[in-house]
């Protein structure tokens, strides 16, 4: 048995259907349970290229100084040109006077700069200050980065904190 349904008896379209089979209501029933699955799939798909380009595009630090520095978690320290790339996996990429280049974990990133003695400032005001041993241990990070007038800083402090002499 063919029942009509009124929506389809309009005369001025201009394909229009007289009747609809009995069966049309269950599978509308069947599509309309899968219809959120499709438009997701529809969704996430068509969105795709977006959430890949958003994930590579770079972000250029504000530094105009292409011999910019970049502070570890460790410790250590790169100079070169640095750019910040966001996204799910963000990460700094660091271009050396030599063409290399390095890429840098977010998380493993302490602190960017244009100066070493930028970086020397940011180390000193986040350390402890009433230990000789902190003052010690910047002092060596100091003199290994060739910034001999600010470890001879951090060795009087160091000095003055613990109030014996250096022997």
């Amino acid at each position: 048995m063919q029942q009509i349904h009124p929506y389809f008896l309009r005369s001025d379209c201009a394909l229009y259907l007289e009747s609809v089979p009995a069966t049309v209501p269950a599978a509308q029933g069947l599509g309309l349970r899968w219809l959120p699955i499709y438009l997701g799939m529809i969704l996430l798909g068509g969105s795709w290229p977006l959430v890949a380009t958003a994930q590579h595009d770079k972000l250029a630090i504000s530094t105009t100084n292409p011999n910019s520095v970049l502070l570890l978690r460790n410790g250590q320290t790169f100079t070169g040109t640095i750019t910040r790339s966001q996204g799910i996996q963000a990460h700094y990429t660091l271009i050396d006077t030599l063409g290399n280049r390095l890429r840098f974990p977010h998380d493993q990133v302490e602190f960017v700069s244009d100066s070493i003695l930028e970086i020397y400032a940011y180390r000193r005001a986040t350390q402890v200050r009433t230990s000789a041993h902190s003052c010690l241990a910047l002092a060596q990070w100091c003199m290994h980065l060739r910034l001999f007038d600010q470890a001879q800083q951090q060795i009087d402090n160091a000095i003055s904190i613990d109030g014996r002499s250096a022997t």
